[in-house]
C-alpha cells in the first residue's frame, strides 16, 4: 500500500495456529522483514487470560478477537509503534467477528 506522501506502508498476514509457541519466531521474522507496518495474525488460539502476553517487540495490538466457546481461532492486528502516531486507530474487532 502506498500512502499519499509517497511513504510505503506494508501489511502482512499470517495464520500461525498457536502464537504462544511461535512468538519468538514471529519476532525474528518481523526484525528481518522490516517492511511490515501492520501484522494480521489469525488462528492465534489465545484466550483472554494469555492474549496480553503476546506483545511483540516494536508493535502494538490495535485489535484483538478471542473465541469464547471454542479453543482455536482468533485474530490479532498489530501495528508498528512508529505507525500508531495519528495514522492507525484501534479497531473494535468484536463488530466484525462472530463466534
Amino acid at each position: 500500500m502506498r500512502m499519499t506522501n509517497s511513504e510505503e506502508f506494508g501489511i502482512c498476514a499470517v495464520s500461525v495456529q498457536c502464537l504462544t509457541n511461535k512468538k519468538a519466531l514471529m519476532e525474528v521474522f518481523l526484525k528481518n522483514y522490516n517492511k511490515c507496518d501492520i501484522l494480521c495474525v489469525t488462528e492465534h488460539w489465545c484466550n483472554s487470560a494469555n492474549v496480553d502476553m503476546m506483545q511483540l517487540q516494536d508493535y502494538e495490538v490495535t485489535a484483538k478477537f478471542m473465541r469464547q466457546e471454542h479453543t482455536h481461532g482468533g485474530a490479532l492486528i498489530y501495528a508498528k509503534r512508529s505507525c500508531t502516531d495519528n495514522r492507525i486507530s484501534p479497531i473494535a474487532c468484536d463488530r466484525f467477528c462472530v463466534e
